[in-house]
């Protein structure tokens, strides 16, 4: 028997109707959707004891019984999960997790910034006006382009909202928004990169100089 199986018998036994078989013990227990963001991994898993979690998933028995586990012993003991609909989740358990956690951060950080009262203005338009539209925007696509972005970083960082810039995207399908991207300076790229992905990285950098050093020149001639 493996140490992380031992660990888990250990501790999930005690708390099941059934305390001799793991395995049948196992399918007493559900993930609750319940999911706890801790923003550092500095948690324990209450079932595998696996430590460094960010993430915390609340799995219960009938007996009221829950643990708080990772979403990697969900998957590796097939602990079972239903969607929002009912529907049961039977494959990739771990990136339906990964997914949950993320869009209850993201609700997160807008509910904080909700709560702010969005004093002041950005281009002559009220921020509270830009937040909203920036949620709206988001909750509608999942993608913001990349002016956006920029500003709604620009509002957590100034608000003090925590926030994980991994977990929001950038949509560059439209030329428009290639051409937002580009126009970003030197500390708007920093401050939104972490939301890029490689090939939209690479993008900025292999693309900036060129399209500045047009700009200027058609600026120089007065076009």
């Amino acid at each position: 028997m493996n140490i992380w199986v031992k660990n888990s018998s250990k501790n999930l036994l005690p708390l099941s109707e059934e305390k001799e078989d793991f395995k049948i013990a196992l399918k007493e227990w559900i993930f609750t959707g319940e999911i706890v963001d801790h923003e550092t991994p500095i948690e324990t898993c209450e079932l595998c004891e696996k430590d460094e979690l960010r993430y915390h998933f609340e799995i219960k028995n009938q007996l009221d019984n829950s643990l708080w586990v990772g979403s990697k012993c969900i998957e590796k003991f097939d602990i079972t999960i239903f969607d929002e609909h009912g529907n049961e989740i039977t494959e990739n358990k771990d990136q339906y997790l990964q997914k949950q956690a993320r869009k209850k951060h993201i609700k997160l950080v807008f509910e904080n910034l909700d709560k702010t009262d969005g004093k002041g203005k950005t281009n002559d338009r009220n921020n509270k006006e830009l937040d909203i539209y920036c949620i709206d925007r988001y909750n509608l696509e999942g993608k913001l382009d990349p002016k956006m972005l920029n500003y709604l970083f620009k509002r957590l960082d100034d608000e003090n909202i925590f926030y994980d810039k991994r977990f929001f995207a950038i949509s560059l399908k439209k030329e428009e928004n290639k051409v937002k991207l580009l126009n970003l300076n030197g500390e708007q790229f920093e401050r939104i990169k972490k939301a890029l992905s490689l090939t939209q990285r690479k993008y900025y950098e292999n693309n900036k100089n060129k399209y500045t050093a047009t700009n200027m020149g058609l600026a120089k001639v007065g076009l």
